[in-house]
Order: structure tokens, then sequence, then C-alpha cells
């Protein structure tokens, strides 16, 4: 479509007209869900269905913000990638934040906070030993590249520029580098 008539359309809907509405849902829904099924993503049908919403209603709500310096379809796949990075990332935040106080360690429960500050301390201090050890047992690329992810928190583009590597081989690596240090940490429970 033209940008007139994207402008006109645009017009229509912030004018109420239902048609325009329907037109404009029914054009902007496939763009959307092209991108939020993303495979790579990995979210779940319910999840898909769920951000895919999400994605339409922040779409919808900023049309009256659109500045038409870029497609529909442009801006509504900005938007639905946002939506699904920010959805990854709060996965990650809430996995984190999860892992890091579901312990108990000798009847302290740390989740429900009958654990004192210093034995948070000590059970923090011990997890990080137990982690030194393991990332010293793994090759120096797998440290090196869980160091620029994790620790420099670079993106996996920046990664590869770093490594010279292909940027789907930052993703493999990283995944084998997690692997080899989630045995590594099993086997250093005993440490």
């Amino acid at each position: 479509m033209s940008n007139s008539t994207d402008q006109e359309l645009v017009a229509q809907c912030l004018d109420s007209c239902e048609s325009a509405w329907q037109q404009l849902y029914s054009r902007i829904e496939k763009t959307v869900l092209y991108i939020v099924r993303w495979k790579q993503w990995g979210f779940s049908y319910q999840q898909i269905e769920e951000i895919g919403q999400e994605s339409l209603n922040s779409f919808f709500s900023a049309l009256d913000t659109f500045d038409f310096n870029c497609s529909l379809e442009t801006f509504a796949s900005t938007i639905a990638r946002n939506t699904c990075i920010s959805e990854i990332r709060r996965q990650a935040a809430a996995k984190r934040s999860g892992e890091r106080f579901a312990v108990s360690v000798e009847g302290y429960d740390f989740v429900n906070g009958s654990g004192g500050k210093d034995e948070l301390r000590l059970l923090h201090a011990e997890e990080r030993r137990q982690l030194l050890l393991a990332l010293r047992q793994l090759e120096e690329s797998s440290r090196t590249i869980l160091r620029l992810r994790y620790y420099d928190e670079c993106s996996y583009k920046q990664i590869a520029q770093q490594l010279s590597i292909p940027e789907g081989t930052v993703a493999s690596r990283l995944k084998r580098s997690l692997q080899h240090l989630k045995k590594k940490l099993a086997e250093c429970t005993d440490c």
C-alpha cells in the first residue's frame, strides 16, 4: 500500500471506523504472528498467543504516534520483535532469580527468608567458589565466550565480531560451554 493510503487508513482507525480497524488488524496480524512464531524464540503455543496479542495491543496503542517514516508492517514487526525480546529477558530474569533464591542449606530456608544474612553471604561465597572452580576446569575458549556473554554482557553479534565467528556459531558454542559448565559444577559439589 502507498504511504497516503496508509495515512488514510490510520486516520480512519483513529476516528473509530470499525471497518478500518478490521482491515488494519487483518493486515498487521500476519506480520506480527510471523515474528512471534519464529522458532528460535522457543515460545510455547500459549506464549505465542499471549505475546502476539500483547504485540498487537502495543501496535494499536502506539498507532497515534506513528510518523510514517516506514511501512505499517515494519512498525508492527519492530514492536513484535521488541515484545519477544522483552519476554525472553523477563523469563531469563525470573529463572535467575528463582535459581538464586530456591536454595536451602542445613535447615535454612533462603526462599522464605528463615536464614540470616550471614548464612546467605556464606551460601553465595560457597556458590562463587564452586563456580570459579568449575570455570577453571573449562577450556579457554569456553571461558572466553561465557565471560563475553554473561560478564561483559555482549550481544551475539558483538561476540561474533570479537571472536571472528558467525553469530550462529556463537549460539552453539555458548550452549555447549554452558553444558560443560553445568557438568563441571555438578562434579564440584563435592569439592
